[in-house]
């Protein structure tokens, strides 16, 4: 039962980050009009991947009921993103500079567990 929590927690993740977000294009890296540090992203510079960490893991073992491929998928996917981040980041210190560098000081790449 534990893995269709973390499906269902992934997806409200990822929902309220997109509410949030109000942008329907997220699938692109592109340059923000404005820095979210509130909401999920007050515990997590990364939300987005965060839920989407879970729903791939947790769909996969719900598929397979095998936790050693689950552990796997998280690592691949984990290292894509990091990837994509890193690029993300960039964009965003190039963007807002010194405000940025403030909030990746107090808010972790994936979770901050309190603030």
């Amino acid at each position: 039962m534990a893995q269709y929590s973390l499906l269902i927690i992934g997806i409200a993740i990822r929902f309220f980050c997109l509410k949030q977000m109000k942008d329907k294009n997220f699938f692109r890296i592109k340059y923000p009009n404005k820095l979210i540090t509130t909401g999920l992203y007050k515990y997590s510079r990364n939300p987005m991947y965060v839920g989407s960490l879970l729903i791939n893991s947790s769909l996969t073992y719900i598929a397979t009921e095998n936790l050693l491929l689950s552990f796997v998928v998280f690592l691949l996917t984990k290292s894509f993103l990091i990837d994509r981040i890193d690029r993300e980041e960039q964009i965003l210190f190039d963007k807002f500079g010194d405000q940025y560098i403030n909030y990746c000081r107090k808010t972790k790449r994936f979770i901050t567990l309190w603030h």
